[in-house]
């Protein structure tokens, strides 16, 4: 579940993003419109990345996590829709 506003917790191996490159991050799919990428990371670390939903987001969300691993960007997309809080 996300809130606008409220941190989300990825966990995974060899999780670290480059927030300088653009490709790479958390992404938030709403169920029309863009994909949004979060901006605000509180943590990035190798395993652990823990972000803040953007505050213009709300409804269900398909969550996409982007990285590099040398050349290769590795796309991951969770497999159920993430809901606001109730």
């Amino acid at each position: 579940m996300d809130t606008p506003g409220d941190a989300l917790r990825i966990i995974g191996d060899d999780l670290k993003i480059d927030t300088a490159d653009a490709t790479q991050g958390v992404f938030l799919k709403p169920a029309s419109g863009a994909e949004v990428r979060m901006t605000r990371y509180l943590t990035n670390s190798i395993g652990t990345v823990l972000g803040l939903v953007p505050a213009s987001l709300s409804g269900p969300k398909t969550l996409i996590v982007r990285v590099k691993y040398g050349d290769n960007l590795r796309q991951s997309v969770y497999g159920q829709t993430l809901t606001q809080a109730v």
